[in-house]
This record gives C-alpha cells, sequence and structure tokens, in this order.
C-alpha cells in the first residue's frame, strides 16, 4: 500500500531530518548482553549544565524541533524532568529512548511535556528478562505500556537485530501486533567503528545477515499488513530484495525525522559546512540542493572505514548502501552477499519514495 501524501515528497521538497541527539548518560538500570556500552568503564551522567548548553546550541546553532535523549538509561537521570521541560522551553520537542523501566517516572515525563518515546524491546517474558539479565524486566514494561495506554500516548519501538531476537521474532511480532506501536524499528546488530565489540570476532548472539533478514521479512509482513509501518536499520539492501522501500541505513538517514541530523552531531562550525559543500561537489556526491549535498557527503564519510567486495562493484545500489562492516566481513565473510544487477542509482530515496509512511511524524498521525 502507497502513502497518499507521495506527492508532498518530489525532487524538489525532500525531507531533512530536524531531530538531534543528547546521551545525557552512560549508566543504566539493565544489561542487555549485546549492548554497545556494557564493558565500558567510567560511565556517569552529563551534567545538566552541559546538557542546557546543548539544548540552546541546538535551537540557536543548528534550528533543530526534534531532540532524542538517550543513555545508557536516560530516565534514572536525577534531571530528567528538568530535562524535558528546559527542551520544551528552548522549542524542542523531546523523545526519551528508553528500556520502559521506570513506569512512573515515564508518566512524569508526559506531565511535563514529553513529546514522544522510543521504547526497547528484544525479546517476551522470561526471554526478554534473561537478555538484559535482570528479573522482571518485561512486566515493567507491561506497566509501562498499560500507563501509555491510559494517557492515549502512542510509542515506537526498537529491536536490534541479534539470536535472541531473530529466534523469538514470532512472538515479538505477536507481543507488537497486541500493543500496536506507530512504527517498529529492526537495527541490524553491527560493531561498527568505536564500539567495544568492533575488534572482537563473532559473539554468541551475533547472527549473519541472512538470518537478520529473514526475521526482518518475517516481521514486515505480519506487522504491515496491520497498518505498523517497519524499518530495518543498517542492513545491506542485497539481503532485502523486494523489501528495499523498508531500508533505513545511513545513506537514507538523513532524510528520516526520526533520525538524527548529522551535521549537529558532528558539532559542525558554519565554515566547517561551508567546507564540507565544497567537497561533496568536488566528489560529486548525489543532492538536489546544498543541504542535501552536505548531509550525503558527511553519511559517506561516516562509512568510509566499511568494506566492498566484488560483489558490490556490479551492485546496482553500490552507490545508497553502507558496505559491509569489517568486524562483520572478518567474522563471516562475503559469499552471503548477491549483487542487485541494473543500472546504478544514485538516489539514497529511490526506494523509499514507494511509500512515505516512515517520513510521517507523530503529529501528522
Amino acid at each position: 500500500m502507497t502513502t497518499k501524501n507521495n506527492s508532498q515528497i518530489s525532487k524538489h521538497n525532500r525531507p531533512i531530518c530536524r531531530r538531534g541527539v543528547i546521551w545525557i548518560t552512560k549508566l543504566c538500570n539493565i544489561k542487555c548482553k549485546f549492548c554497545y556500552y556494557l564493558y565500558e568503564k567510567g560511565k556517569t551522567h552529563t551534567s545538566f549544565d552541559s546538557i542546557e548548553r546543548t539544548i540552546k546550541w541546538f535551537k540557536n546553532q543548528y534550528h533543530l524541533e526534534y531532540v532524542d535523549i538517550t543513555g545508557g538509561e536516560p530516565t534514572i537521570h536525577p534531571d530528567i524532568e528538568k530535562i524535558i521541560e528546559l527542551s520544551n522551553e528552548n522549542g524542542i520537542k523531546p523523545t526519551i529512548i528508553t528500556n520502559a523501566q521506570k513506569t512512573e517516572t515515564i508518566e512524569k515525563l508526559i506531565h511535563a511535556g514529553l513529546e514522544d518515546i522510543l521504547i526497547s524491546i528484544h525479546g517476551i517474558n522470561d526471554f526478554y528478562d534473561n537478555v538484559v539479565q535482570k528479573k522482571g524486566a518485561f512486566k515493567n514494561i507491561e506497566k509501562t505500556l498499560s500507563m501509555l495506554n491510559k494517557n492515549e500516548f502512542s510509542f515506537r519501538t526498537n529491536t536490534t537485530l541479534t539470536s535472541y531476537s531473530c529466534n523469538d521474532i514470532e512472538e515479538i511480532v505477536s507481543w507488537l501486533l497486541r500493543v500496536k506501536p506507530r512504527i517498529a524499528n529492526l537495527i541490524a546488530f553491527n560493531p561498527h567503528e568505536g564500539t567495544l565489540w568492533a575488534q572482537e570476532n563473532v559473539q554468541d548472539f551475533q547472527v549473519n545477515y541472512t538470518k537478520m533478514a529473514e526475521a526482518a521479512k518475517y516481521a514486515i509482513d505480519k506487522l504491515m499488513s496491520n497498518g505498523i509501518w517497519v524499518n530495518v536499520r543498517y542492513m545491506p539492501l542485497c539481503f532485502m530484495k523486494g523489501y528495499e522501500k523498508h531500508i533505513c541505513n545511513f545513506m537514507q538517514w538523513q532524510y528520516d525525522p526520526y533520525e538524527w541530523d548529522c551535521v549537529s552531531g558532528e558539532r559542525l562550525s558554519n565554515e566547517q559546512v561551508t567546507k564540507s559543500l565544497s567537497e561533496a561537489e568536488e566528489n560529486g556526491v548525489f543532492g538536489n540542493s546544498d543541504e542535501e549535498k552536505i548531509k550525503n557527503y558527511l553519511m559517506k564519510k561516516q562509512t568510509s572505514v566499511n568494506s566492498y567486495i566484488s560483489q558490490c562493484s556490479d551492485c546496482a545500489n553500490k552507490s545508497i548502501c553502507d558496505g559491509i562492516y569489517p568486524q562483520y566481513l572478518k567474522s563471516f565473510g562475503g559469499e552471503e552477499f548477491i549483487a542487485t544487477l541494473g543500472e546504478d542509482i544514485e538516489d539514497p530515496l529511490h526506494y523509499r519514495m514507494e511509500d512515505l509512511r516512515w517520513s510521517q511524524l507523530k503529529e501528522r498521525f
């Protein structure tokens, strides 16, 4: 099914995200076995003064309209209510990315002006408790969802694709059909550079893209038929043939209103933005506007450490794909990858334009 709003996005009218992100803490109240920060030492809360400076910077320097407040677990920050209020005072609508363990706190945040909520869910019942290493954790999520329903407050979900979620995908999907998030994100586990997993060989919870794609396609088929949009993030396009419109990788990232603006993410000055545009034009980066060229260029830089194998050189999607994460290639090899044949595709929105429900913000529903 195609959205009725396709005419709103065209060659010269393309969405660019206006959302920033703040990590207000690295501390957490659960221990997901696959967490990128699980073994990081010296984790602390960010000071309120630092958060205040960042929010004001987001508004005055980058003119953002939304902010994702994340961690660690943001609801355990002692100033979380003040942070939500501060964001609204500065004209930036706040979202929290949360494990939904602290129901009462989240309800207070709704009354303090929370605009949206993104809940992490990686399994069901005791299986989930085992993954996050906390007894009763799934019951806490159910309690929070009951509270959200009472307050008529909609939500989205994140599910990282690991052996845990892929093996439990039927139960996860059945649960999602019952609780009805607006959007369900399926996130491929990729130990990208800068994380503690990046130098490790395959983990016992890491599965190959073939396994992830099987789970993602099952979820898409079930959830989409019930009106729940599914995004698949950081999955090579060649594994999702026929489902490419659901893929949101780095090259699609800057068009998604629920993803994070890369200019503010890198804290670029006006001079650095101007330099990026010059470099983008020198390198022939795709874009129908200066902003589009800049952000596509920055996204290409983000994935420049990734690898491309012989199959990639023959693939029509090579210009809009992130390539292969070095740790993944080292762990699984490249035999799974099958090139998509045809004319080269340069527009990152080539597939996403087929159905624009991913572009619909909460306030437009």
